[in-house]
């Protein structure tokens, strides 16, 4: 029973030559994290035609099409990283997200639906690591928009 006292007398006076000594685990300086820039408008896209840009670091990129209400869109990012998403008339969320595969180079996005009519949102935005590959020259291109088909293009991201 006399040991636990004496035990913890001991830690207690450990702990008061550690501070008096101040000794003892060194700050941890922490990185800023990413400024991530607004989003830059980039223009219209039209089906069937490739449009090329650069992608900034931490950046992100809107480019818009109009789309009647059932139509079908397969489109495609070719970049050595980041991500394509198509955002809803009116909506900060995405209807679907891809990411650029490191093997291919390439996210798509094959036979979406569009349930609502009206300006989509294509955002090409670079990676949140902030990764050397995730930012840069980049092409980008709708493939097919409109009524869906009986049989659609095949889709060569996926």
């Amino acid at each position: 029973m006399r040991l636990i006292p004496i035990l913890v007398g001991l830690i207690a006076i450990l702990g008061v030559v550690v501070y008096l000594n101040q000794s003892g685990p060194a700050p941890v300086a922490y990185a800023p994290a990413a400024v991530i820039s607004e989003p830059e408008a980039m223009g219209s896209l039209a089906p069937e035609t490739t449009v090329q840009a650069t992608l900034p670091e931490n950046g992100t990129q809107h480019w818009t099409f109009v789309a009647t209400a059932g139509d079908a869109i397969t489109m495609q990012l070719m970049a050595t990283g980041g991500s394509l998403a198509i955002l809803p008339p009116e909506d900060l969320f995405p209807l679907v997200q891809v990411t650029v595969d490191p093997a291919t180079d390439r996210a798509a996005v094959c036979a979406q639906s569009l349930a609502v009519g009206g300006t989509y949102v294509v955002q090409v935005q670079s990676g949140a690591a902030g990764s050397p590959d995730d930012f840069g020259p980049y092409e980008v291109r709708i493939d097919r928009l409109g009524p869906p088909t009986d049989a659609p293009l095949p889709c060569q991201g996926q």
